[in-house]
């Protein structure tokens, strides 16, 4: 099991899941999810409709959840989880966003540039004092 990650800022203690076990979990949940979409599409290629195959999805939103509360990623009223849309959009990983009247750009197309992202935006807001 790895060694856990603490991170620390002035006004808290926030224990967040170790780097190695955020990846592998996103990468399982991935993989498990690619499977899916393929068996999906193997019926839709025989038959004469769409094929979703949503069996399980119930343990599955529950592990999401608890990802994201475990990386302190809680969806707001306006905007989806960055780990759920991580997850399930098709685009492509990057986000952007203004600060100091310049475009910032990050790629997040890979699990270890998801976390790093996640808990850079953990440090900041707590910097922050929100």
């Amino acid at each position: 099991m790895p060694t856990k990650k603490y991170v620390v800022c002035d006004s808290c203690v926030k224990q967040l899941l170790p780097k190695e076990l955020f990846i592998e979990t996103l990468e399982k949940i991935k993989a498990g999810l690619d499977r899916r979409n393929s068996f999906g599409q193997a019926i839709s290629d025989v038959s004469d409709s769409w094929f979703v195959c949503n069996v399980g999805d119930e343990w599955l939103k529950q592990l999401i959840k608890v990802l994201e509360y475990s990386m302190n990623d809680h969806p707001s009223h306006k905007y989806d989880s960055i780990i759920g849309w991580w997850l399930f959009d098709g685009g492509e990983k990057k986000i952007w966003w203004e600060e100091s009247d310049k475009t910032v750009e990050k790629d997040l197309s890979t699990p270890e540039a998801l976390y790093d992202y996640l808990v850079e935006k953990f440090q900041n807001k707590h910097k922050e004092g929100i």
